[in-house]
């Protein structure tokens, strides 16, 4: 019965809107957003919405109401602390050597004296979260966002954005390397990110799915949150080789 409720978690886990940011304003856009699909991206928009009344949203909270927050903060270290390898994955391929340096220092960390990443101490001791993923990593070296899209049953990505995806679902080089192959464990690893995510996002997705007009706040916000990530250490080019 448990591998089949942790199965099921990782079932709704899939159709979570988990990438939408947390900041509820948004600043006024200065270039026009590449946004061709508008109209299919509202109804994915309006698919997602009931797709997480149903099911993200009452699961969320039944996970909240179950664990107590030092416990689901406890579970959230974990999970975090298990891709940090990723990170320092996709610093060595943007040759940010310092951030890779400074990720692998948290992990040793964290894995030690945090026990196995149930606790953070790291981030007191200066080593604080500094998470990268794949779409990062090509945007650092000049590919395009491409379209914004918003998929069903995922949310809010950019055409650059699916490959980050696929990376944040444990398909990475990085993770393939030392995580456990079993269905159950990942299925409650990504669980557990997408009810919290959802937990923490909770103002953000009522407003969004409850004003007029809040697709364009959301595609702002997303939008915004991609280009602060991605310029977060000043010019992306700045770490390429000169050919």
């Amino acid at each position: 019965m448990a591998r089949l409720m942790l199965v099921l978690f990782a079932l709704l886990a899939a159709t979570a809107c988990t990438t939408t940011p947390q900041r509820l304003e948004a600043a006024p856009a200065i270039i026009e957003p590449n946004d061709p699909f508008e109209d299919y991206n509202r109804r994915a928009l309006k698919a997602n919405a009931v797709v997480d009344d149903l099911y993200i949203e009452p699961f969320a909270d039944l996970y909240r109401l179950v664990f107590p927050k030092p416990v689901r903060r406890s579970a959230a270290n974990f999970t975090e602390n298990l891709i940090t390898p990723t990170f320092v994955f996709n610093e060595l391929l943007q040759l940010d050597f310092e951030d890779a340096g400074h990720s692998t220092v948290r992990f040793a960390i964290n894995s030690t004296l945090g026990v196995a990443g149930l606790f953070d101490p790291a981030t007191g001791m200066g080593f604080e979260n500094r998470p990268e993923d794949f779409s990062q990593t090509l945007g650092n070296w000049g590919v395009p966002e491409g379209p914004y899209v918003v998929a069903p049953f995922v949310g809010p990505t950019t055409v650059r954005g699916i490959f980050g995806s696929l990376a944040r679902l444990g398909l990475s080089p990085a993770t393939q390397l030392y995580l456990p192959d079993d269905l159950t464990f990942r299925a409650s690893m990504v669980g557990q990110r997408t009810a919290e995510r959802r937990i923490e996002s909770h103002e953000t997705l009522e407003r969004v799915f409850s004003e007029e007009d809040g697709y364009i706040l959301l595609r702002s916000l997303f939008l915004q949150e991609q280009a602060a990530a991605l310029h977060e250490d000043g010019d992306p080019y700045e770490n390429l080789p000169d050919f």
